[in-house]
C-alpha cells in the first residue's frame, strides 16, 4: 500500500519541479524567483512533511495491529486450554 503512495508522490514532486525550474523559451532566466513560483516550494515542502507525518502513522498503526494480532492469538490459545467460557 505504501508503494503507490509514493510513486504518486514522486511523480508530483517531479512535475511540480520540473515546471519551475523550466527554463523559459526566449533564453532568459529570471532575475528572481516570482511569488507564485515561491508559494508553490513552500506548498511543496509541507506536502513532503504531511506524507512524512502520513508514513509515520501508517508504520505506528501497523505495529498496533500487529500487537493487536499477537494478542488474539494468545487469548485464543489460553482459550482453547482452558476449555473456554461457553464450555
Amino acid at each position: 500500500m505504501k508503494q503507490p503512495i509514493k510513486i504518486l508522490f514522486a511523480c508530483g514532486i517531479a512535475v511540480a519541479l520540473g515546471s519551475i525550474f523550466a527554463s523559459p523559451s526566449n533564453g532568459q532566466q529570471p532575475s528572481q524567483p516570482t511569488q507564485e513560483a515561491v508559494e508553490l516550494a513552500k506548498l511543496i515542502g509541507e506536502i513532503e512533511q504531511q506524507q512524512t507525518q502520513f508514513t509515520a502513522n501508517q508504520d505506528d498503526m501497523e505495529k498496533r495491529m500487529t500487537a493487536i494480532a499477537e494478542e488474539m492469538r494468545m487469548a485464543k490459545i489460553h482459550a482453547s486450554r482452558g476449555g473456554g467460557a461457553g464450555k
